[in-house]
């Protein structure tokens, strides 16, 4: 209903071009986005919220098209992007990943709730960040697609998204996050122990996560601190997956 929808450009999510989205919304911290450039997916409920609509939350959804990932190694996809996340009562944001074979992941769960697992605050470096999240792509799959999903929207702030990318790399590999930028350089299994090499980055130290498992759910562990370029770290048998990140 049109006319009970609140304010119907932000009635779920939308394109919209950074500086308009800024200037009109009155920026309240928008502009802090500066990773985001041009066209940029958001979700507004704050705006939304200014005009009546009809009891209830805002919940909206929207999926990308299918990507090809034939022949990718089982576990081995990396999904990227540039996200600003203000959270201020109750939305909850989620990305699921959507296999061809009917399998399903939830790899974003990031929730307005402070004593909540999956809490994610209103700290300035969540307002211009890069994320990198593990997909665990099941064997076999041929294509995927992304559902971004956020519910419970009412009077909050806002999300938005620029420049998602999806990568892979080999089974057992590393999963790298955001730095400026790292690059993976190679790998290698030797009784028991794996060896990681990077390039690029910043000045400063590095820090190596691992985890048996992917997705929101995952328990990352730090396994090396330091600096240079390589780190060798012990298997415990469990361990799979692995992300480097310059904090």
């Amino acid at each position: 209903n049109p006319v009970l929808d609140g304010v119907t450009e932000w009635a779920g999510w939308s394109f919209a071009d950074r500086a308009w989205w800024v200037e009109t919304a009155g920026d309240q911290e928008r502009s802090g986005f500066t990773k985001g450039e041009g066209a940029i997916l958001v979700i507004d409920p704050d705006e939304w919220d200014d005009l009546d609509h009809e009891d209830g939350e805002l919940n909206t959804f929207i999926t990308s098209a299918e990507i090809d990932i034939s022949g990718v190694a089982e576990n081995s996809l990396i999904f990227r992007f540039d996200s600003t996340w203000r959270p201020y009562d109750q939305q909850t944001g989620t990305i699921t990943a959507n296999f061809d074979d009917g399998t399903t992941a939830e790899i974003i769960r990031w929730e307005s709730n402070s004593e909540s697992p999956y809490f994610k605050s209103d700290a300035a470096e969540h307002r211009n960040e890069t994320v990198a999240v593990p997909v665990p792509n099941p064997a076999g799959a041929s294509t995927v697609s992304f559902t971004f999903g956020l519910e419970n929207g009412g009077n909050d702030w806002f999300w938005a998204i620029d420049n998602l990318e999806l990568t892979y790399e080999n089974s057992r590999g590393p999963v790298v996050s955001e730095a400026d930028p790292i690059e993976i350089s190679g790998y290698s299994v030797v009784d028991g122990q794996i060896t990681l090499s990077w390039t690029g980055g910043r000045d400063a130290e590095f820090v190596v996560w691992s985890s048996a498992s992917v997705g929101v759910d995952a328990d990352w562990q730090e396994a090396f601190r330091g600096t240079g370029n390589s780190a060798t770290i012990t298997l415990d048998g469990d361990t799979a997956f692995f992300q480097v990140i310059q904090e």
